[in-house]
């Protein structure tokens, strides 16, 4: 027999915005991931723009998960 059951609306909230809360921290900790690879690649070969289009880019993708999180 398969185990089937409901979340009560508390758990439900709960569940929700615990992976919802997940799927947002993940994204900026990738975004941090790939600045500091990009920063680790570029920086040896001096190539200051790359690092500054990457830190530009993950400024941007950071400013865009904190508006929608201000909504």
């Amino acid at each position: 027999m398969t185990d089937l059951r409901q979340l009560d609306p508390v758990h439900v909230g709960r569940t929700l915005g615990y992976k919802l809360w997940k799927a947002i921290v993940s994204g900026v900790t990738d975004d941090l991931f790939h600045l500091k690879d990009s920063v680790a690649l570029h920086a040896p070969r001096n190539e200051r723009l790359a690092i500054r289009e990457r830190i530009d880019q993950t400024l941007e993708n950071h400013g865009k998960v904190a508006w929608r999180l201000e909504r």
